[in-house]
Order: C-alpha cells, then sequence, then structure tokens
C-alpha cells in the first residue's frame, strides 16, 4: 500500500482521525506574529515535507498542526493559540526515530532555519517531546459502525480495501492556461464538491488549474484527496499539499487509487496528462472494466474540437455513439454539477457489456 502523507496546514478539521503506530517527536512552535505562518513558516515547512518524501518516504512523515483554542479559552489563551503550530515527525518504529532522525539532513537543516527564525525574533519559543506508541483504533464490528469507520478511515486504508466509490475525481492541469475563465472555473468546481459533502479526489498538484480546485475544496471546509508520484512533485507541487496527499511511484498506482475513490469525473481544461486520464476512463467503461459518471466543463468550448473528433470516430465506425452520447457537457460549472446530478453512469455497450474482469 502507498506512503500516506498529512498535512494540515489550515484548520484542526484536516486533523487525522487514525494514524499507524506512532514513535516520533513532537514540537510546538510559538511564533510572534501569526501573519508569519503562512507568509514564511508554511513555505518552508513544505520544503521540509517534499524533500522527506523523496528522500525518506519508507521511513517517516511530517505532519503540520493548527490547534484551535477551547472555548473557554482566556483572551490571551486565544491569542497564543493563534500563533502556535505543532509538527509531528513519526516513525513506524522506534529503531527508525533513532536511527533516521539522527542523520536527517532535511530535518537537520528545518532545525537550523528554526535556529535562525528564533535569532531574528520571529520565533517566541520551541518545545519538543518524545512520543510513546500510539495504536490504530480497531475497526467497529457492527456493520453501521464498521461504514461509518470507513467513511473516516485513511487513504491508505481506503486504497486497501478497494476504495471508497463516494468520491468526485477531477482531472485538470498542471498550468493554468490561457483562459482567465479556466481558473475561475477551477476554483468553483471545487466549492461545488465541497457543498455536496463528497471528498475531491484528484492528482495532488497545488499548481495550474488541479491546484485551484483543490484549494477551493480544501478552503470551503472539503474533504481532499490527492494522488501524486513522487517523480512529479517537484513539478506539480508548490508550496504546502492540500488536504491528504498519497505519493506513489508510478502513474498507474495514482490511476487505480483515483479511479477506486470516485464515482463521478469531472474533466477540466488541461493538456495531455488531463486528456490520458480521461480516455483511460472512457476506455475501461467500454470494456466493462469501471463505471462512473463522466461530465466534461467545456469552458471556453476548450472540449469543442475534441467531442468533433470522437464524433468522426462514431461516423467512421472506430467508436459508439452510445459513448459519446452518455458524456455531461456542459460550459459552466453551475450546469454541470446540476445535469450530472441525473446522468447516467458510462457503461459498456455491445459484446463488452457481457466481459469479465
Amino acid at each position: 500500500v502507498s506512503v500516506l502523507y498529512w498535512l494540515a496546514c489550515q484548520t484542526s478539521h484536516h486533523l487525522p482521525k487514525k494514524i499507524a503506530m506512532v514513535h516520533g517527536l513532537l514540537v510546538r512552535v510559538v511564533v510572534k506574529d501569526p501573519a508569519f505562518i503562512d507568509a514564511t513558516f508554511v513555505p518552508e515547512f513544505s520544503r521540509l515535507y517534499w524533500h522527506s518524501n523523496a528522500a525518506e518516504k519508507d521511513t517517516l512523515t511530517y505532519e503540520l498542526h493548527r490547534p484551535e483554542a477551547a472555548d473557554s479559552a482566556t483572551d490571551a489563551e486565544r491569542d497564543e493559540a493563534s500563533r502556535t503550530l505543532v509538527i509531528l515527525e513519526r516513525y513506524t518504529n522506534a529503531a527508525a526515530l533513532k536511527d533516521v532522525h539522527n542523520h536527517s539532513e532535511p530535518f537537520k537543516g528545518f532545525g537550523a532555519w528554526i535556529g535562525e527564525m528564533i535569532g531574528a525574533g520571529n520565533i517566541a519559543s520551541v518545545k519538543v517531546e518524545h512520543l510513546e506508541e500510539i495504536a490504530v483504533p480497531k475497526p467497529a464490528a457492527d456493520s453501521g459502525e464498521a461504514e461509518k469507520a470507513a467513511a473516516d478511515a485513511p487513504a491508505e486504508v481506503v486504497a486497501a480495501t478497494g476504495g471508497d466509490p463516494n468520491g468526485i475525481l477531477v482531472f485538470a492541469g498542471a498550468r493554468p492556461g490561457e483562459a482567465p475563465l479556466y481558473m475561475q472555473h477551477a476554483e468553483e468546481v471545487g466549492q461545488r464538491v465541497a457543498a455536496l459533502g463528497r471528498r475531491l479526489v484528484y492528482g495532488g498538484g497545488t499548481v495550474g488549474v488541479m491546484g485551484a480546485v483543490a484549494s477551493a475544496a480544501d478552503k470551503a471546509g472539503g474533504k481532499v484527496l490527492g494522488v501524486i508520484p513522487a517523480a512529479l512533485a517537484p513539478r506539480e507541487a508548490s508550496g504546502a499539499p492540500v488536504g491528504e496527499v498519497v505519493v506513489v511511484d508510478t502513474m498507474s498506482k495514482r490511476k487505480d487509487i483515483m479511479f477506486s475513490n470516485a464515482s463521478w469525473l469531472v474533466v477540466c481544461p488541461g493538456g495531455i496528462g488531463t486528456l490520458d486520464e480521461f480516455f483511460e476512463v472512457l476506455t475501461l467503461c467500454q470494456l466493462n472494466a469501471y463505471r462512473c459518471r463522466v461530465g466534461l466543463l467545456n469552458t471556453e468550448n476548450f472540449f469543442g474540437p475534441l467531442l468533433a473528433m470522437m464524433r468522426h470516430l462514431v461516423a467512421q465506425k472506430f467508436l459508439e455513439a452510445e459513448t459519446v452520447d452518455a458524456l455531461v457537457v456542459r460550459n459552466t460549472p453551475g450546469e454541470l454539477f446540476e445535469a450530472m446530478e441525473s446522468a447516467n453512469d458510462l457503461v459498456a455497450v455491445g459484446f463488452a457489456k457481457n466481459l469479465k474482469w
């Protein structure tokens, strides 16, 4: 199963509800000015996060949390909470904590930066604690309880058990594109996914159209699951990751996890990678190996030429007309999501309906 990295940089509702057995360090940092957190601290931490992801991903994970003050907190306590960050450096066993932590160049570099910030007066205090083991709760036996537990389970657990098909998968480009409306519509897509109370599943990047979708869903309080190959992280991920991020080693694993965690697909403007993912879904649906509702967000008639080509394939007897007709194509996010509510899944036609995989 792929290694899951959690990062919660905005609000406490992103805190993981279940975590694996933990040995590690808990670092509590209090800054002087709350503005320093988003402007400087989070970008610096993100470099540690992605560096460790590439160099030490089989051994440790880093998490960043922002605690909230209790309802009964005093003004002074609320002020301190607004300036507090908690970093969790966690390992799967005590030996890894001892052996890896002592040789972790990313963490040493981050620690040196913390020292510089203390000297510059940006950080008021730092407290480090060692963690003992923390066990994952066992799944509930009752079917209703188990269903609820599955909804809250980490993505690595979901992926190992065949996926949670209630998510909405969004394919989108890692670039902003030429038309400003691409990014505007992307933000609305993220907001609408969050408003439906369903989890956004996407390619894990934080830039371009895909990044705009994820950031908007996250800011709207939605759940976000990103799946990104380690090789693409330096290009497609800039700054703090959004939501839960699964880091994999191949494009195939990326697709497997994304497909198994969604029953709707929304395709936004993008490049070759976006089209590759879109056509793979169409191929799987055609062959009765997958089924989902498929919508194209036709911003500025972006998909017009593609749809014309697909109609040409139908005319030349290389594609069934039912496949094209099942696609939900709308020009705005509002129109698309409204149509998706009553749309049919894209399913196999002809001989493929009887294929078993």
